[in-house]
């Protein structure tokens, strides 16, 4: 599994965006996949103290792994019922 963002990384305020631009069922999950690259870069700053966290890091990546979780499930139901995500790349 890749463990790199995609670039270009998109703040957290772009959930909104991901929910206006991807139609009924890959709004949800774009919405989703933008939240999950902000968990796993805010998990990967707070390990290599780039961000002051009071939180351990280990349960900023518990956090991030339930985002991944979340997706992966998502994902799963859009190819079972036979929809299709404009989304590839997943941090991991």
């Amino acid at each position: 599994m890749s463990v790199e963002l995609r670039q270009p990384w998109s703040p957290p305020g772009t959930v909104i965006g991901a929910l206006t631009d991807h139609p009924e069922t890959s709004a949800l999950l774009g919405a989703a996949e933008t939240i999950l690259e902000f968990k796993t870069k805010a998990a990967r700053d707070i390990e290599a103290a780039r961000i002051k966290s009071i939180i351990d890091p280990r349960l900023a990546d518990h956090v991030r792994r339930e985002a991944l979780k979340f997706v992966d499930e998502m994902q799963r139901a859009v190819q079972k019922d036979g929809w299709t995500s404009n989304q590839a790349d997943l941090p991991t």
